[in-house]
């Protein structure tokens, strides 16, 4: 149960946003967000994008069939959105209608794929939630700004959370990877 628990506290953080606040996500926001579980990961719904790849097998490959070759010439733009200024490579990661956007220097914005409307932004704290009530259960501030993804990964079943920072992008800030776990029981 703890493993699960912090599975969903985890992807909660990667795909909800919790991570790099300046203030927690909005009430309504959090009472919403369903999180993502293990069977979620393994057989993601097409319309979400919830890895750098996709899937898990990395294929990079979207089932979605509405756009094809037939009629990609009659696409039209939809919205665009204007990223936090800096070197910017990111893979926008799509759960349940919302994008979650890496940025340079240490936020995160999540943006409604659809419109495109802002719906909150956070840098560099780190917060972990409770997934069902919203409250935060831990903060910690990072000391440059987060450079990549982070990832959930697991040894001898003891699951870990790394955030990399840095990467040159604010002077004097280091660079360095932070990984978190739960203490011993």
């Amino acid at each position: 149960m703890a493993h699960h628990k912090l599975v969903a506290h985890s992807l909660l953080l990667i795909l909800g946003g919790s991570l790099w606040g300046l203030a927690t996500p909005p009430a309504a926001v959090a009472q919403e967000f369903e999180p993502v579980t293990d069977e979620i990961l393994g057989n993601p719904d097409p319309e979400d994008w919830l890895h750098w790849r996709r899937t898990l097998n990395g294929w990079g490959y979207s089932p979605l069939d509405e756009i094809n070759r037939d009629n990609v010439h009659q696409i039209q733009l939809a919205w665009s959105w204007q990223m936090r200024p800096g070197l910017s490579e990111p893979t926008p990661l799509v759960y349940d209608g919302v994008m979650y956007l890496p940025n340079p220097d240490g936020y995160v914005q999540a943006v409604d794929a659809r419109t495109g409307d802002l719906l909150w932004q956070h840098r560099r704290h780190l917060y972990l939630h409770d997934v069902e009530t919203g409250q935060v259960l831990h903060q910690t501030r990072l000391p440059s700004p987060v450079q990549g993804y982070p990832v959930t990964y697991a040894v001898d079943g003891k699951q870990y959370l790394a955030i990399p920072v840095g990467g040159g992008r604010a002077p004097g800030a280091p660079n360095a990877l932070f990984v978190f776990t739960l203490p011993p029981d």
